[in-house]
């Protein structure tokens, strides 16, 4: 369910939004001892990657802060 909440939050943010990303793909599953890994296909200006790392940062953080709202973990069960 983190897998779908955070993919949402970051196409919506980094792509629809702020156009600043290709593609993003959330994995939980390989190391779940050490969190997860998140890979971020970034444009090819350093400046638009940039804008794009740190809001990323800011999603994760908001997300570890403030944890799932009630509309997303129905979305991520209905998906």
């Amino acid at each position: 369910m983190l897998e779908d909440v955070l993919q949402q939050r970051l196409e919506a943010e980094l792509r629809q939004k702020s156009a600043l990303v290709y593609g993003i793909e959330v994995n939980t599953e390989i190391r779940r001892q050490e969190g997860f890994r998140l890979d971020v296909e970034f444009s090819s200006q350093s400046t638009s990657a940039n804008e794009a790392l740190e809001k990323t940062k800011r999603i994760i953080a908001d997300l570890q802060s403030n944890g799932v709202k009630e509309e997303e973990f129905k979305a991520a069960i209905l998906h």
